[in-house]
């Protein structure tokens, strides 16, 4: 499994939004994937 690496940006986020890394990884590995904008794609989790 490839280690995530998170940006100061998205660490930053993830404060603001009482999101922990785990919890966004967890998103990330097993979430469901979501059209966000053109050309990217997001993660979603409900926990």
């Amino acid at each position: 499994m490839k280690k995530i690496e998170f940006s100061k940006h998205a660490l930053l986020r993830m404060e603001v939004r009482g999101a922990t890394k785990e919890e966004v990884e967890l998103a990330i590995r097993m979430g469901e994937i979501v059209s966000v904008k053109q050309n990217q794609i997001g993660f979603r989790k409900k926990l």
